[in-house]
């Protein structure tokens, strides 16, 4: 019974078995992994049976002195250190495996791969989650448009209907009227007419646009749009006054715009309704 050098196919050890095991397999007992005994299954042939292993090496080869490992006879280099069998130095060369660089790329590239499945899944899920959210708040408020009831449209009263016809008749063009002479009123009287439309005109001022009382809270607006805030103190000459955060402001009131100069000027808001109740000549 005789022994035969065998190399693994995973970790290159060299390692003697007995060709008796031919085609069978056996634990490396560098790296334990199981290494296909590649031998013959004819006994007759196994004296004469050159043992092969991945890299070509057979049993007429001899041991490299640099790293022990099994090279052909004829080669010149050892292929696991780049030891040069002729002229005894080392190279640093680096042997690649058949199947090495793409083993080192593929778990990384495949990693990548099933992290971006596993992302583009759960962003999916998430934009499927608020349409469907979407899809809900819409259909909720077009259920709520439709339920609710639609304005009643109400009639024209009878009496309104009655009452236009009358109205046209109202609104018919006169036949014109012999011109009358003027009337001709006394100074008093143009006097107290027109007190009586001025004091009308500025009771219907007061109603819409108030002066503003002192120590009130006001908002200003100047003619460039400019709005002002504070509590009005009141008038200084031709400025009014406010009391800001941290002191005061003044306001030129020709700066002013009408709607608020007239509700805290009172000279200019007497001269503007003289000037509207002047009768026109």
């Amino acid at each position: 019974m005789s022994d035969s050098r065998v190399k693994c196919l995973f970790c290159g050890q060299v390692f003697m078995v007995d060709k008796e095991k031919a085609g069978a397999s056996a634990p490396c007992p560098a790296c334990g992994k199981e290494t296909f005994l590649d031998m013959p299954d004819d006994p007759g042939r196994l004296e004469s049976y050159q043992i092969k292993d991945s890299s070509g090496v057979t049993e007429d080869s001899r041991d490299c002195p640099a790293c022990g490992a099994p090279v052909p006879g004829n080669a010149l280099v050892c292929t696991q250190c780049g030891y040069n069998l002729e002229t005894g130095q080392k190279k640093n060369t680096r042997i690649v495996r058949q199947g090495t660089a793409l083993s080192r790329f593929a778990v990384p590239v495949l990693l990548m791969i099933i992290s971006g499945m596993a992302v583009y899944i759960v962003q999916e899920s998430r934009f499927e989650k608020r349409l469907e959210k979407a899809r809900e708040q819409w259909e909720a408020s077009t259920a709520r448009i439709s339920a609710a009831p639609l304005p009643a449209v109400s009639a024209p009263p009878a009496a309104a209907a009655a009452e236009e016809p009358a109205a046209a008749a109202v609104e018919a063009p006169a036949p014109a009227a012999p011109p009358a002479e003027a009337v001709v009123q006394s100074p008093e009287e143009e006097a107290g007419v027109l007190a009586q439309r001025e004091q009308r005109f500025r009771d219907e001022l007061d109603k819409q646009s108030p002066l503003y009382p002192k120590n009130e809270s006001v908002t200003l607006v100047g003619k460039t749009g400019r709005v002002h805030r504070g509590r009005l103190i009141g008038l200084k000459s031709d400025v009014v006054v406010l009391a800001v955060a941290g002191g005061t402001e003044e306001i030129a009131l020709n700066q002013l715009s009408h709607e608020s100069r007239l509700r805290c000027d009172k000279t200019y808001r007497d001269e503007y309704i003289k000037r509207r109740v002047q009768p026109r000549r």
